[in-house]
């Protein structure tokens, strides 16, 4: 959002945290901050918040196939496709 367009990336976590925070129960926080740590290259992290979106919420894909971009980006196509295959069966 408005935060990256204004290139403050500590900005743009700090209020994702803080959402997180203020509602935890929210997956699409996760999400994004999840996005924000792939476009960081910080992808430990991220996978670590999808993998939480995908046992807490099995039955939704966005894990899922966060889970399998990151395998894309770090050069797994296998693992991506293993992982959206899961996110398929799990539905």
């Amino acid at each position: 959002g408005l935060y990256l367009l204004m290139g403050d990336k500590a900005a743009v976590e700090d209020v994702l945290k803080d959402l997180l925070v203020a509602y935890p129960d929210e997956q699409r926080f996760k999400v994004e901050l999840g996005i924000y740590y792939m476009e960081q290259k910080k992808y430990d992290t991220a996978e670590a918040l999808f993998k939480q979106i995908v046992e807490l919420t099995p039955a939704i894909p966005a894990g899922y196939v966060k889970l399998g971009e990151l395998a894309l980006r770090q050069g797994d196509a296998a693992k991506a496709i293993g992982v959206v295959q899961r996110g398929c069966r799990a539905r």
